[in-house]
C-alpha cells in the first residue's frame, strides 16, 4: 500500500469517528435539552426522542455506535 492511500484511509477514519462523536454529542445534547425544557425524567426524554436510556448513556461516555 502506498503511502497516499494509508493517508486517504486514515482521514476516512477520522471523518468517520468525528461523525460517531458529533451524534453523541447531539444525542446527549437533545436529550438533557428535553429533559430541561419540558421537566420529564430521563426514561421520558430518550423515548421522546426515539432512542434509549442506554443509547444515551453510552453516547454520554462517548462510546456511541451509530
Amino acid at each position: 500500500m502506498q503511502l497516499w492511500e494509508e493517508k486517504a484511509i486514515i482521514k476516512e477514519e477520522g471523518r468517520s469517528e468525528g461523525i460517531k462523536m458529533g451524534k453523541a454529542e447531539m444525542l446527549v445534547n437533545s436529550v438533557e435539552a428535553a429533559m430541561k425544557n419540558f421537566e420529564i425524567d430521563l426514561q421520558r426524554a430518550c423515548e421522546g426522542i426515539g432512542t434509549t436510556v442506554e443509547e444515551y448513556h453510552r453516547a454520554k461516555e462517548g462510546k456511541c455506535e451509530s
